[in-house]
């Protein structure tokens, strides 16, 4: 049978204004007290002929039909709302595990190094493969109010010419890495960087670089399961995460008082 506690919600626009009235009374309607055909006419100020009709109009033979199905109704949504309060809690538990663990593995990060390196640093160019491009636009978002210098680079190409014929040791190239498909450009960057000695800080989840003598890379997912990384709105977070941090670090470092979370 049908949920009449959500048809009346779907179908609330078509009725009639006394029609709705009634529609309503049933909608906030939490159990069977005072739902005596006559007591909810008194109390709508409403006449019984005027519910009687519209039960009718809904496809119920009379008002005792109506109320059986109500009381169904009531005890479905009970019982979804048990069900879903209960997915919450399992849910509000396995992503308070999961924060808590970033939070920790944030604290194992020298974010005074990076944020001295993006604070010094006469140019700050940040370089995304694949998804994780989407960073780039995050930390420049976030940044921008602090650091004047900070720029997004938007092509792989881009990046190794700007460091083979713009950077020196002055910069800072900062990447946003994960996908080992990408594992073979990524020694690139590294190797070109190193030639000219432009400093290089890969921010990855979980993936593993090959040389780490000269790049400086943290990991920022600290689970040896890797599924959570694979939907994109769930790998975003360590990096939103670290760019809040790094935000506050650099903020306190310019000597502001009032953080902006907006």
């Amino acid at each position: 049978m049908r949920n009449i506690i959500s048809y009346l919600e779907y179908n609330l626009a078509e009725f009639t204004e006394s029609e709705q009235i009634i529609a309503k009374y049933f909608i906030h309607k939490k159990n069977l007290e005072q739902t005596r055909i006559v007591d909810v006419a008194e109390e709508l100020y409403i006449s019984t002929a005027t519910i009687s009709r519209f039960i009718n109009k809904i496809g119920f033979e009379n008002y005792k039909a109506f109320l059986y199905e109500f009381q169904n109704s009531l005890d479905f949504t009970k019982s979804d709302i048990i069900a879903i309060n209960s997915e919450a809690r399992d849910m509000w538990n396995v992503h308070h595990k999961y924060y808590e663990a970033l939070y920790e593995n944030l604290s194992t990060i020298d974010l005074n190094y990076i944020a001295n390196r993006m604070l010094n640093s006469k140019l700050v160019y940040t370089f995304g493969f694949g998804k994780t491009h989407d960073a780039t636009n995050m930390i420049i978002y976030r940044l921008e109010t602090l650091l004047q210098h900070i720029r997004s680079v938007p092509h792989y190409e881009h990046l190794m010419y700007t460091i083979k014929n713009v950077m020196t040791y002055e910069h800072v190239v900062i990447v946003f890495y994960q996908s080992n498909y990408f594992k073979d450009e990524l020694n690139e960057v590294i190797t070109a960087a190193k030639q000219k000695y432009v400093p290089i800080i890969i921010l990855t989840l979980s993936a593993d670089i090959d040389d780490q003598n000269y790049a400086r890379v943290y990991k920022l997912y600290p689970f040896e399961d890797d599924t959570v990384v694979k939907y994109s709105t769930t790998m975003y977070t360590p990096y939103l995460l670290f760019i809040d941090t790094i935000y506050m670090a650099i903020n306190k470092k310019v000597g502001n008082t009032k953080l902006n979370y907006m």
